[in-house]
């Protein structure tokens, strides 16, 4: 496999780092510090009912990459193998030289591109997957690092296929919507955006939200109103009882929905975390390696 979690991680973290030291004349060492300060104080706040978790700040932003990126986009790529409706779905969409269209929702910097790439990369087809890749996050800052995030996929893709882009797995074009999952007004205008979408992921949405449910419950009902049918949705979460119930009543209340499959699943990364590089000997913290997690499948009908 060329896509390597964290060689990519590597790669964005340290490209990121140097630009917004020489834009605010920080050193290295501080941009770690801050980094690893972000980590542990980032810790602390998922524990509260309402994290208010500072992504604004790019040093978050970093922190959140360090410690998530590489086993969200894992866990991405353990559950389109998982699921017998979605290799199909992507090996006739590839032979006919279609785009399949793919919206993450609350997805931060991206992780989910790099596991879908990866998935991507071990069907071993002679033509390439055309990805228009949209994620959707209220946080605006959030597309920098999905900027950096496609940059290293496109970067790592070239150093292993060359530049000719149809020689690689998987051709990549992004967008970025900054819009607020649970707030359903932020969606209504979009009468056409949302149709075309072949698969929705929400990767650990629910049970970051906590009691904002209700809110993405409504965007949800939106969403599907206006999605095409035969769109898969998939849900990627905590394998907690009241986590898989929830998401479990958001697909039993919504009409338009047939329940397709679930999975649970406990694993971990098969990568060497000393690929971090720079950031592996800097920051005392590990990231995250392990999941115990909760795989839901359903379709639009």
């Amino acid at each position: 496999m060329s896509v390597q979690y964290f060689r990519v991680l590597q790669s964005v973290l340290s490209q990121t780092r140097d630009v917004i030291c020489k834009v605010h004349g920080l050193t290295d060492q501080q941009a770690f510090q801050a980094s690893e300060l972000f980590i542990r104080e980032n810790s602390k706040r998922w524990k509260m009912p309402d994290p208010a978790i500072q992504y604004e700040d790019p040093f978050c932003r970093m922190a959140y990459l360090y410690m998530n990126v590489a086993i969200h986009a894992s866990l991405v790529e353990h559950s389109l193998r998982s699921f017998r409706k979605i290799v199909p779905l992507f090996k006739e969409k590839i032979a006919q030289g279609q785009e399949i269209r793919i919206c993450a929702l609350g997805g931060g910097p991206g992780s989910e591109l790099l596991g879908v790439v990866r998935f991507i990369e071990s069907l071993k087809l002679a033509q390439p997957a055309y990805l228009d890749f949209t994620l959707v996050d209220r946080v605006k800052e959030w597309d920098e690092s999905w900027h950096a995030l496609k940059k290293g996929v496109d970067d790592q893709l070239q150093k292993e296929y060359g530049p000719n882009r149809s020689k690689w797995p998987a051709v990549i074009s992004r967008s970025f919507l900054p819009l607020n999952v649970t707030a359903a007004g932020d969606f209504r205008d979009f009468a056409i955006r949302f149709n075309g979408i072949d698969i929705f992921i929400f990767c650990y949405l629910v049970s970051e939200l906590k009691e904002y449910v209700r809110g993405f419950e409504e965007t949800l009902q939106l969403l599907v109103s206006r999605a095409a049918p035969g769109a898969l949705l998939l849900f990627i979460d905590r394998d907690q009882k009241h986590v898989r119930e929830t998401n479990e009543r958001l697909i039993k209340d919504n009409s338009s929905l047939a329940f397709v499959d679930k999975k649970q699943e406990r694993g971990s990364l098969d990568e060497d975390v000393r690929d971090l590089g720079e950031w592996y000997i800097n920051i005392p913290s590990l990231p995250r390696q392990k999941w115990l997690t909760y795989f839901l499948l359903a379709r639009k009908v």
